[in-house]
């Protein structure tokens, strides 16, 4: 016969490449495609705390990493008993990215990540006069217009409020804010911060 198999791929030159890997490992394990659906597991530095967090398909990796960040300051902060969640349903009929709970279940802490109309953002803060609302956003440069935006719409409700409402960005890459193993290091001077109430 004149067939000859081939030789075992530990016989294969170095240079020749292996047909289960289409392309070399990752170096940088944020290297996520916007596609790919991944469950990601970040510990907060000042805590010690960990959560895992669903980078769901068309999802942008930095709206999963500004969640870990918001849901990291949330923990270090004096809303409610400082144990933050991430995506819980709390009975409204809009899903928090990260919340905090009073012992009593009412909403001490709310954060959003990304963008978040004026409306709903107005709506929240009616909804939830005694929560702390955070509003936090990456990738804005020095674009403002939204800030303003927000506080146009938001200031009817100040009144009734008993608790901050917050916006702020990150400024650069919110990956810097991470190490290789997933770990979150944050504080609240790390960012610019504006008090609509």
């Amino acid at each position: 016969s004149s067939f000859r198999a081939p030789p075992p791929l530990s016989a294969a030159a170095p240079d020749v490449p292996r047909p289960w890997r289409h392309k070399p490992p990752r170096a940088d394990p944020y290297d996520i495609r916007k596609t790919k659906t991944t469950t990601l597991t970040f510990t907060d530095a000042a805590t010690g705390r960990s959560v895992f967090l669903y980078k769901k398909r068309n999802e942008s990796l930095e709206h999963v990493l500004v969640k870990a960040i918001l849901w990291s300051l949330a923990g270090q902060s004096e809303d409610g008993p400082g144990v933050a969640s991430v995506e819980l349903d709390v009975g409204d009929r809009r899903v928090p990215d990260v919340v905090v709970l009073r012992n009593d279940d009412t909403v001490a802490f709310w954060g959003e990540s990304g963008r978040m109309s004026p409306s709903k953002g107005a709506e929240l803060s009616s909804r939830h006069p005694h929560a702390h609302i955070v509003h936090m956003r990456w990738g804005m440069g020095g674009d403002r217009s939204w800030v303003e935006e927000m506080e146009a719409r938001v200031k009817p409700t100040l009144a009734g409020r008993t608790a901050p409402f917050e916006v702020t960005t990150v400024n650069g890459d919110p990956r810097d804010f991470f190490d290789e193993k997933g770990v979150v290091r944050v504080r609240r001077e790390d960012f610019e911060w504006r008090t609509l109430c």
